[in-house]
C-alpha cells in the first residue's frame, strides 16, 4: 500500500512538472504569428527599444529616459530597456519584441513555485506553478509585448524575498533580503501605471501583517528597512509625477472615475467597477471583452479552480495567520486600481495583480478539501473525486490550447490590427514602381508600423519625425478626399471599402487555418476599370489593412 501511494505521488509530481515545462515552452513558440498581426503598442515598444539601442534616446531626443513618449502619452520605459538585448541579437522583428513577455511569464511560474514551496512544501509549489502555467489570463499576456506581465513576476518575487527578510536573523542577510524585496516592489512600481496605486497599498498591507503576526518587540523596527529603501527607489517616480503632472497623469485623467459630477456617483462607479472584477462571467466564462486580454473562452481563469478557490477563501478566513491574511488582503486589493478607471471594465490588464494570488488561494483550498476527507476517513471518495476533477481539468486545458492556437487567431485579427506587415512589405518590395505612399487617416497610429517594419533611421526620425516618401493623412480623414485616379506611382493604404467602386486585383491570403472560412484577405492590388467588358490595370494600387474582410470577387470576372 505504501509503495502504491508513493508511486502515485511520484507520477503526479512528474505529470505536473511536465505540464509546467510544456506550458512554459508554449509561451515561446510561434510568437511571430500567434497572436495574429502585431498591435500598434507592440510596434511602438519595439521601435523605441531600437532607438534606445542605436542612439540612447527616445523619439523626443531625451537621453536614457525613465519614461518615454508612446503614442501621445508618457509611459514607463522598463519594457523597452529589457527588450534592447533581444533586438540587438535577433533584429527588429515581432519575436524579439514579444520574447521578453514570454520569458517574464516563464519566470513568474518559477517564482510562484518557489513562493508556494516555501510556504507549504514541494507539492504545493508544483500545483501553484501548474495552475498558473495553464491559466488563460496569464498565458495570453505572456505572448505579446505588454508590460503588465512583468507584474506577475515582480510582485510574487517581492513577497518571496520579503518573507525571507522576516525569517532571517543575521543582520547582513536580513538587510540583503530587505533590499531585494524593495527592489522587486520598485520594479513593479515603474512597470505599469496602475501599480502606482496598488504597490503602496500592498506594501502597507504586508508591513502591517508582519508587525501583527511575524515580529515582536524591537524586531518590529526592522519593518522600516524595506519601506525606507522602497521610498528612496521611488523618488524618481515621485519627481516625474510632481514636475510633469500633465504628462504623467494624462491617460489616467482621461479614463478615471474622478471626473464624476459628485462624490455619490464616484463611489457608485468605484463599487460597481470593483465588483465587476469578481463576476463569474469575467473570471470563468467570458473574460475581458477585449480579445487582446482574453481568448473569449473559457474566461480569465479556468472553471475547475472554482471549488478550490471557494474552499481556499473559506480556509483563509477560518484559520488566519500571516500567509492567510496576506492572501485575503491581496485578493481584496487586486481590483482597486482598475476600479478607479471607467474604460473597458472589467479590465484584465489593470487587474493583473490577481496573478498569482488566485492560484495560491486555490492551492490552500485543495489542501483544505483533502484534509476534510482525511478527517472524515473517506480517502477513497477523495481519490475518486480527484480523478474525475483531473480528467475534467485536462479536458478543459486541452480545449483552451486548441482554441488559443486554432480558433482564436481567426476571430481576433481585428484586435491585433492584422495586415500591416504584409501591406508595408508589399509596398517596400515595389518601391521602384510605386515610390510614394499615402496612408489613410482612418488608420490609428499607422506611422509606428512604417517605423518598425521599415527600420527607419533613428537619427532621421528623432530629428524630423518624417518618413521619406510616405504621406499620412490627418487623423480621421478618409482617402476619398485624397485619392487621384490619374496620380501615377502612388501607393494608397486604405481601409477596405474606403474608396467605393475600386476593387483590388492582387490579394495576399493569410493562412490561419485549414478551412476556406479561416482566410483573412488583405486588400492589396491595383484599382480596376471596365473597358469593353475587360478589366484594365491602372498604374497605382490600394493596400487594405487592419480589418478582416470577406474575400472580394474575382477581379477578372468584372
Amino acid at each position: 500500500m505504501l509503495l502504491q501511494k508513493r508511486f502515485w505521488i511520484g507520477a503526479l509530481i512528474f505529470f505536473v512538472t511536465a505540464l509546467i515545462f510544456l506550458a512554459a515552452a508554449y509561451r515561446c513558440i510561434g510568437l511571430e504569428t500567434h497572436p495574429p498581426g502585431f498591435f500598434r503598442d507592440e510596434a511602438d515598444k519595439g521601435y523605441t527599444s531600437y532607438l534606445l539601442w542605436r542612439t540612447g534616446k527616445d523619439s523626443t531626443g531625451k537621453p536614457y529616459p525613465l519614461f518615454v513618449r508612446s503614442l501621445r502619452v508618457t509611459t514607463s520605459a522598463l519594457y523597452q530597456y529589457v527588450d534592447i538585448p533581444f533586438i540587438a541579437v535577433l533584429g527588429l522583428n515581432e519575436r524579439a519584441v514579444r520574447l521578453p513577455a514570454a520569458l517574464a511569464g516563464c519566470g513568474a511560474i518559477l517564482v510562484t513555485f518557489l513562493l508556494a514551496r516555501r510556504w507549504w512544501g514541494l507539492s504545493a509549489g508544483l500545483w501553484a506553478a501548474g495552475f498558473l502555467s495553464v491559466c488563460p489570463w496569464h498565458f495570453l499576456l505572456s505572448r505579446w509585448a505588454n508590460q503588465s506581465i512583468f507584474l506577475t513576476l515582480w510582485i510574487p518575487l517581492g513577497v518571496f524575498w520579503y518573507d525571507c527578510f522576516l525569517d532571517k536573523k543575521s543582520i547582513l542577510i536580513k538587510t540583503l533580503y530587505g533590499l531585494l524585496s524593495a527592489v522587486a516592489f520598485s520594479l513593479a512600481l515603474y512597470t505599469y501605471e496602475p501599480a502606482r496605486l496598488f504597490i503602496p497599498l500592498f506594501l502597507i498591507l504586508i508591513s502591517a501583517l508582519a508587525v501583527i503576526y511575524r515580529l515582536e518587540g524591537k524586531e518590529r523596527l526592522w519593518i522600516l528597512l524595506p519601506v525606507i529603501l522602497f521610498v528612496i527607489l521611488a523618488v524618481p517616480m515621485a519627481h516625474h509625477i510632481l514636475t510633469e503632472p500633465g504628462e504623467s497623469g494624462r491617460r489616467f485623467r482621461a479614463i478615471s472615475i474622478f471626473g464624476a459630477s459628485n462624490y455619490a456617483e464616484m463611489v457608485f462607479l468605484f463599487v460597481k467597477n470593483y465588483l465587476a472584477h469578481f463576476s463569474p462571467l469575467f473570471l470563468f466564462f467570458g473574460g475581458d471583452a477585449n480579445l487582446r486580454h482574453s481568448v473569449g473562452f473559457p474566461g480569465q481563469i479556468q472553471i475547475y479552480l472554482l471549488p478550490l478557490w471557494i474552499a481556499g477563501i473559506w480556509g483563509c478566513m477560518r484559520q488566519g495567520g500571516y500567509r492567510e491574511r496576506l492572501l485575503l488582503g491581496w485578493l481584496l486589493l487586486f481590483p482597486v486600481a482598475a476600479a478607479c478607471t471607467n474604460e473597458g471594465i472589467p479590465h484584465a490588464l489593470r487587474s493583473v495583480f490577481a496573478l498569482p494570488v488566485l492560484h495560491l488561494i486555490a492551492v490552500v483550498g485543495g489542501f483544505r478539501i483533502k484534509d476534510y476527507f482525511v478527517q472524515c476517513k473517506k480517502e477513497r471518495v477523495f481519490q475518486r473525486i480527484t480523478a474525475l476533477w483531473c480528467i475534467g481539468s485536462i479536458y478543459l486545458v486541452t480545449l483552451f490550447f486548441f482554441v488559443c492556437f486554432s480558433v482564436y487567431p481567426i476571430y481576433s485579427v481585428h484586435y491585433w490590427e492584422y495586415g500591416y506587415r504584409d501591406a508595408i512589405h508589399w509596398w517596400m518590395d515595389h518601391q521602384e514602381e510605386y515610390p510614394r505612399a499615402v496612408i489613410t487617416g482612418m488608420a490609428e497610429y499607422p506611422e509606428v508600423f512604417f517605423l518598425f517594419y521599415g527600420k527607419e533611421d533613428p537619427e532621421r526620425w528623432i530629428a524630423s519625425h518624417t518618413i521619406p516618401n510616405v504621406e499620412f493623412l490627418p487623423t480621421g480623414q478618409s482617402m476619398q478626399s485624397r485619392y487621384r485616379s490619374n496620380d501615377p506611382g502612388v501607393a494608397y493604404l486604405v481601409r477596405p471599402g474606403e474608396i467605393p467602386g475600386v476593387v483590388p486585383q492582387y490579394l495576399i491570403r493569410a493562412e490561419l487555418g485549414n478551412s476556406e472560412s479561416s482566410a483573412v484577405w488583405i486588400w492589396v492590388g491595383q484599382p480596376l476599370e471596365k473597358e469593353n467588358g475587360i478589366a484594365v490595370r491602372i498604374n497605382r494600387f490600394l493596400i487594405g489593412s487592419g480589418y478582416p474582410v470577406p474575400a472580394p470577387p474575382d477581379a477578372e470576372s468584372l
